[in-house]
C-alpha cells in the first residue's frame, strides 16, 4: 500500500516537474531571442551600415543554434510533458461528462446534503481537476510557443529595410529567418506553435465524441 503511495506521489512529482521544467527553459530561450529582437526592433527603418546587419545575423545565429541544442537535449520532456496533459485531460474530461454533476447518495440516511459539499465532492473534485489540467497546460503551450514566436520578429525588421541600404546580409538574414521554423519540439514529432493549442483541442473533442458514440444508449 505504502509502496504505491510512494510511486503515486514520484510520478506527479515528475509530472509537475516537467511542465515546470519546460516553462522555465521556454522562458529563457525566449529571451535570448528577445535580446537580439530588442536590437533590431530600435533599428527598424532606419538608414544603418552593412556590418550592423551582419552583426545582428550572427548573433540571431547563434541564438537559434542554442534553440536547437537545447531542443535536442530536452525534446522528449517536452513530449512527455505534452502526452501527459494530454492523456489526463481527456480521461478527467470523460469521467466528468460520463458521470454527470450530481450528487452521492448517502448510504446511512439514503439522503443528499449528508457531507459538507452536500454529495458533490466527486463532482467538485474532477471539476477542479479537469480546470487545473487545462489552464496548466495552455500555460505550458503558449509559454513554450514564445521561443517560435520570438524567432519570426526579424523578419518584419528586415522588410522594413530602406532600399538604398539593401545589401547581401539583409538578404541572407531573411533567408535565414524564414528558411527554416524554430522551435520547441516533442521528439521532432510536434513543434510547440501557437496553432499546437487548436490541434490539442481538436484532439480532445475528436476523442470524447468517439468515446461517446461507443457508449450504449441505455448508459
Amino acid at each position: 500500500m505504502y509502496l504505491f503511495q510512494f510511486l503515486h506521489f514520484q510520478s506527479t512529482f515528475i509530472w509537475n516537474f516537467s511542465d515546470l521544467f519546460v516553462i522555465c527553459m521556454s522562458y529563457y530561450l525566449t529571451s535570448r531571442l528577445q535580446y537580439v529582437n530588442k536590437k533590431l526592433l530600435a533599428a527598424q527603418g532606419k538608414y544603418l551600415p552593412e556590418v550592423f546587419w551582419r552583426t545582428s545575423r550572427e548573433e540571431y545565429g547563434r541564438a537559434v543554434q542554442l534553440v536547437r541544442k537545447v531542443d535536442d537535449v530536452i525534446s522528449g520532456i517536452v513530449f512527455i510533458s505534452f502526452a501527459n496533459n494530454l492523456f489526463f485531460i481527456c480521461l478527467q474530461l470523460f469521467n466528468t461528462l460520463e458521470n454527470g454533476i450530481k450528487g452521492a447518495v448517502s448510504c446511512r440516511s439514503g439522503k443528499q446534503g449528508s457531507t459538507i459539499l452536500g454529495g458533490y465532492e466527486a463532482a467538485v473534485y474532477f471539476l477542479f481537476s479537469l480546470i487545473y489540467l487545462i489552464s496548466r497546460s495552455v500555460a505550458v503551450s503558449l509559454i513554450a510557443s514564445q521561443v517560435n514566436s520570438a524567432s519570426t520578429v526579424p523578419a518584419s525588421v528586415l522588410y522594413d529595410v530602406p532600399s538604398p541600404v539593401y545589401c547581401l546580409e539583409v538578404q541572407r538574414f531573411l533567408e535565414q529567418v524564414n528558411g527554416e521554423k524554430i522551435a520547441l519540439s516533442g521528439l521532432q514529432f510536434f513543434s510547440v506553435t501557437r496553432s499546437l493549442l487548436l490541434t490539442v483541442a481538436g484532439t480532445i473533442v475528436t476523442y470524447e465524441l468517439v468515446m461517446f458514440q461507443f457508449k450504449s444508449p441505455d448508459q
